[in-house]
C-alpha cells in the first residue's frame, strides 16, 4: 500500500501539477547574486573553507587537551586535597 492509496485521486493530481510547476521554476531560476563571469568563487571559497578547517581543527585540538587536563587536576585534587588514592592496584572484594 502507498501513500497515494490514502488520498483522494483528485489531490494527488494536483500536487503533482503544483510538482512540475515549482520543478520548471528551479530549473530556470538564476539568483542575481551569482556572477556570469565568476573566476575567483572558486579559490577564494576553498581559501575560506581552508582557514575554517585549520581553525576548527584547532578547537578540537584545543577541547580535547583542554578534556585531559581537567582531568589531571580533577586526579591531584581528589588525591592531594582530598586524600583519595586511586590506584590500578586497589581491589575491594565485597
Amino acid at each position: 500500500m502507498k501513500w497515494q492509496d490514502l488520498i483522494p485521486e483528485f489531490i494527488t493530481k494536483q500536487w503533482n501539477h503544483w510538482f512540475k510547476k515549482v520543478e520548471g521554476a528551479l530549473v530556470f531560476f538564476t539568483p542575481a547574486y551569482v556572477s556570469k563571469k565568476n573566476h575567483f568563487f572558486s579559490p577564494l571559497v576553498a581559501l575560506i573553507a581552508i582557514i575554517w578547517a585549520i581553525f576548527l581543527l584547532g578547537i578540537a585540538i584545543g577541547s580535547f587537551v583542554m578534556f585531559f587536563v581537567s582531568l589531571l587536576v580533577l586526579y591531584f585534587i581528589v588525591t592531594k586535597v582530598f586524600g583519595i588514592r586511586i590506584d590500578l592496584g586497589d581491589v575491594v572484594n565485597v
